[in-house]
């Protein structure tokens, strides 16, 4: 597959994702979660770090994907919706 191929949506203003490709399913992904919490603390000025089974399954200790990415931040408070998975911070 080509690179020119692949597109970069725009996951939040100035924020835009990378996209994968699956080898598994042969199909392109969303940009991982823990790049964009990073991404929008670095844009933002915060500091962020991996809470509860976020955390554990970054670690490698819990095989268990979270339904929701929890982020501890100095930041205000956001909920954020993409179209992978929901991530607070």
């Amino acid at each position: 597959m080509k690179f020119s191929s692949f597109r970069y949506p725009r996951v939040l203003r100035g924020i835009y994702g990378y996209p994968r490709f699956s080898e598994l399913l042969q199909d392109t992904m969303g940009p991982d979660f823990d790049q964009f919490a990073h991404a929008l603390a670095r844009k933002s000025g915060w500091r962020v770090q991996a809470s509860g089974n976020t955390a554990l399954n970054l670690l490698g200790i819990s095989t268990q994907i979270p339904a929701q990415a929890l982020y501890l931040s100095d930041g205000p408070l956001k909920n954020i919706r993409d179209w992978q998975a929901d991530t607070a911070l």
